[in-house]
């Protein structure tokens, strides 16, 4: 049995809403960009909400909301590598002691801002793939309602 999509949809919201102001209040100097998977969580909380509040809107607001999973890990993915990655590793390291060593000497953004890219990455991702399930469940559900006949009431 899988979650309802509405449920599904508050629920990985409400994780990347928790994921962005805490970020902020955890990195020495917070920047803006800790907020973005804070703006993810809030969309996808706005969608859950609505597709329950509208059940004659659920399949699109659900679809707007499918968007946001790839959308949201591909960014996140970009993000760490383009703005994490490179300044953390500008030489490789060789053993385990020097990558003890880098870990130690980043800042704290740069870690709060590699573990929250890297938590949005996971929670949009998961979500997208979960909504391709349900997706085809659905689709499943439909095609095996309309293939049984309707048997009529005496």
């Amino acid at each position: 049995m899988t979650l309802p999509m509405p449920l599904l949809t508050m629920i990985s919201g409400a994780i990347l809403v928790a994921t962005g102001p805490l970020a902020y209040v955890l990195a020495e100097h917070a920047t803006v960009r800790m907020v973005i998977p804070f703006l993810f969580g809030v969309l996808l909380l706005a969608c859950g909400i609505l597709s329950k509040q509208h059940p004659d809107l659920r399949k699109m607001i659900m679809h707007v909301a499918v968007l946001l999973g790839p959308i949201g890990c591909v960014g996140a993915i970009w993000s760490l590598n383009q703005a994490v990655l490179p300044s953390s590793l500008e030489k490789l390291p060789a053993t385990i002691a020097e990558v003890n060593t880098m870990i130690f000497q980043a800042s704290s953004q740069a870690k709060v801002e590699a573990i929250t890219k890297t938590i949005m990455a996971i929670v949009c991702g998961q979500y997208f793939v979960l909504c391709i399930i349900s997706f085809v469940q659905a689709r499943a559900n439909r095609a095996a309602a309309e293939a049984t006949p309707v048997q009529p009431t005496k």
